[in-house]
């Protein structure tokens, strides 16, 4: 279990989309935040048309035209959990930073980014069961893969770390650590207007 010991502190609701490629764990740290924090957690891939799981499923990548309904739906998701009040944690890959407007437009969204190496990320795609997407489409996420630039709101953070280490990390750089409790995983951070970097 991660973080189960941590009493959730009482903070002002935010709302973070994990992204990056397929098989970098942006599920796992998302449910894990998610459920620290008390926040809905919407998994982004359950929210996709049935058109594009197929044409996933059957190894064919998705272009922008097919993306654009899907990605309109994860924002519209985000959006009524700004209007309820509450944070929320959305897993979506995000690959370009035109998605990444369509989602955060209008809202106070903050990005939590999950890198690593092609070859780790198809050890990890490999070895898992149950999704629809084969390991053959992870060289055109790749391809398509605008890593997000300083003047976005965006935390780095490396997905080769431990679930218990990048959620160790986010607690610290999105504030969100229980009062009176030091952050235990010691970071480097340099932060722009609007993005923060963080590597283990």
């Amino acid at each position: 279990m991660i973080a189960k010991d941590l009493k959730r502190p009482a903070i002002p609701p935010q709302y973070i989309v994990v992204m990056g490629v397929s098989g970098t764990g942006k599920t796992t740290v998302a449910v894990a935040l998610a459920d620290l924090m008390g926040w809905p957690f919407q998994e982004g891939d359950d929210l996709h048309p049935p058109s594009n799981v197929e044409k996933m499923r059957n190894g064919h990548p998705l272009n922008d035209e097919d993306r654009a309904p899907w990605l309109e739906l994860c924002h519209d998701w985000l959006a009524k959990q700004v209007k309820a009040g509450h944070g929320a944690v959305l897993t979506c890959s995000s690959l370009k930073r035109r998605y990444r407007e369509i989602l955060a437009k209008g809202l106070p969204v903050e990005f939590v980014y999950l890198y690593t190496t092609p070859e780790v990320v198809e050890q990890r795609i490999k070895a898992r069961t149950g999704h629809y997407m084969p390991p053959t489409l992870l060289p055109s996420q790749f391809a398509t893969l605008e890593e997000p630039a300083t003047d976005e709101p965006v935390i780095v953070v490396s997905g080769d770390a431990t679930p218990s280490e990048i959620l160790e990390m986010l607690l610290c750089y999105l504030e969100l650590h229980p009062e009176g409790t030091k952050c235990k995983v010691e970071a480097h951070m340099s932060k722009s207007d609007h993005g923060r970097t963080a590597q283990n």
